[in-house]
Formats: C-alpha cells, structure tokens, sequence
C-alpha cells in the first residue's frame, strides 16, 4: 500500500470516531456555543465534510500527479 493510501484510511477512521461516539458525544454535542450564527452541533459536522471534501481533492490530486510522472 503507498503512503497516501494509508493517509487516507487513518483519515477515515479519525473521521468516523470524530462524527459518532467518542468524538461527537465529548466535543460536538453541544447546542452552545453559538458560531457564526449556527449551534456548535451543526458547525461540527459541517466542518467535517468540508475537511472530508479537501482531503479527497488532495487525495485526488496527488494520484493524478503520481499518473503523469
């Protein structure tokens, strides 16, 4: 397996624990604070698919960079 695949998986697993138990029920179930007009709980799964979303582009573009060479 090459590095950035394993990158990817351990990314996976880290994000998956961070969207259910223990990750989401110590620090991401909260309705409070309020941030930038939205509840904490909702941010947090928010960023978490855009953090999803910029770690599959990089993932993506650095096979396609690997192809070329």
């Amino acid at each position: 397996m090459r590095r950035k695949d394993v990158a990817l998986i351990a990314y996976v697993v880290v994000c998956a624990l961070m969207l259910v138990w223990p990750g989401y029920a110590l620090l991401g179930n909260r309705v409070r604070p309020f941030v930038l007009g939205i509840p904490l709980a909702l941010l947090w799964n928010v960023a978490w698919a855009v953090a999803t979303f910029l770690v599959l582009l990089a993932y993506d573009r650095a096979g396609a960079r690997a192809e070329r060479e």
